[in-house]
């Protein structure tokens, strides 16, 4: 790494008081971001103008429409980060979760930038008469308590992304008691529990659970992601994934990721098709496990801008999708001629670098110092005159 490089990026890099960052859930996540990104570029183009950016019917076409599933991405890793200190402290590696503190810890670091997006959407909403005040305030305040899944059985009206944060509460709510499979001390019964449930869940929302109901907007059809990132959290503690990396883990990334693509594009198929949330599910494992045993995998997921910008990714997340309403009004006048592909890489790159640009700003500013769990009584003895403190937490 270039010094010139850690210290352009080392000011966005997610802080840990505890020391326990791990540079590969950052990298995944900005995996998981790019995806989104990508393709909310396409669908929005060809939403906004069908008749000069209509997402092609060919190959190119086929893998930005998967492009959504980055969001089941997020998930796991979230399963995964959530359920480590559960996993340490019963395997007597970590202190016992305060689950008050595990809360409150919720509430401090993704509240402030949430609200604040979702507020700031609200004004801009009125302002350009989207709807009715009553209308727009009453889905905002659904949105504001991750009730609107539940309430309207769509996407929010404020900011669409905000359906799969409702389910992340959802399961927020329920890890203390979810974490309580790892107090089961022999590892075959406690993993062939996780696995199970992971299959159970997944087979629900491929066959039982209907794709138009409310409850498709729940953790009830989502739930086997999380669960897989409970056996990664698993395998984690019993130094499963720091083993000696591997060519063989690259190989699992060049087959699987066509693999999951594969799953995703075919899913809701007549006949096997059912069955592309369990196999997309299967191929998700190895693909995390060679992210942290892969030789060359692990060196890309790993590169310091690459776990800088996952690191962003909340605040990415909660803006790129309005803020691209706004610049694909002036991007898409930019048409360079050629392929669709071609054309798209030039709206892509364009529009990511506003967005990480504007993200980059927030980030400082909001989400950043929302990750000191201290920064409540920072912001009070502020307030009074008197010291802060310092510690950054993830």
């Amino acid at each position: 790494m270039q010094s010139g490089e850690k210290t352009l990026f080392s000011a966005f890099t997610r802080v840990v008081a505890n020391g326990r960052f791990i540079p590969e859930i950052d990298g995944l996540r900005f995996g998981a971001i790019g995806s989104v990104v990508a393709f909310h570029v396409a669908i929005d183009l060809a939403t906004k103008y069908p008749q000069t950016w209509a997402m092609p019917d060919d190959l190119v076409g086929f893998v930005l429409g998967t492009g959504a599933f980055g969001v089941q991405l997020f998930f796991v890793i979230s399963g995964m980060v959530l359920a480590l200190p559960f996993v340490r402290h019963a395997r007597g590696k970590g202190k016992k979760v305060d689950l008050g503190r595990y809360f409150w810890r919720r509430i401090t670091r993704l509240e402030p930038p949430y609200i604040l997006v979702m507020t700031g959407l609200l004004a801009l909403l009125i302002l350009t008469h989207a709807e009715t005040v009553g209308t727009l305030l009453r889905h905002w305040l659904a949105s504001i308590f991750y009730l609107h899944n539940l309430t309207y059985g769509t996407e929010s009206l404020i900011n669409n992304v905000a359906w799969s944060l409702e389910i992340e509460i959802q399961f927020y709510i329920l890890v203390p008691l979810l974490t309580m499979v790892f107090r089961i001390a022999d590892k075959r019964l406690r993993r062939t529990i996780i696995i199970a449930t992971t299959a159970l869940f997944a087979v629900l929302a491929g066959f039982v659970i209907p794709t138009d109901s409310r409850l498709a907007l729940t953790l009830a059809a989502y739930l086997q992601y999380f669960l897989l990132g409970f056996l990664l959290a698993d395998m984690h503690v019993e130094g499963e994934l720091s083993r000696p990396k591997t060519p063989l883990w690259d190989l699992a990334t060049l087959l699987g990721w066509p693999l999951f693509i594969f799953f995703v594009g075919n899913l809701g198929e007549p006949g096997w098709g059912r069955w592309g949330i369990l196999g997309m599910t299967a191929v998700m494992l190895p693909l995390f496990i060679a992210a942290f045993r892969g030789t060359w995998t692990n060196k890309l997921v790993t590169l310091h801008p690459v776990t800088a910008i996952g690191g962003m990714c909340y605040t990415i997340y909660l803006i790129h999708n309005p803020m691209l309403g706004f610049t694909l009004n002036l991007t898409s006048m930019i048409d360079p001629g050629g392929s669709y592909l071609m054309r798209y890489l030039v709206q892509l790159a364009i529009n990511s670098l506003l967005i990480l640009a504007a993200a980059a700003v927030f980030y400082l500013l909001v989400e950043r110092p929302c990750m000191n769990p201290k920064w409540p009584q920072d912001l009070a003895a502020r307030l009074r005159g008197g010291s802060s403190h310092t510690a950054l937490d993830s």
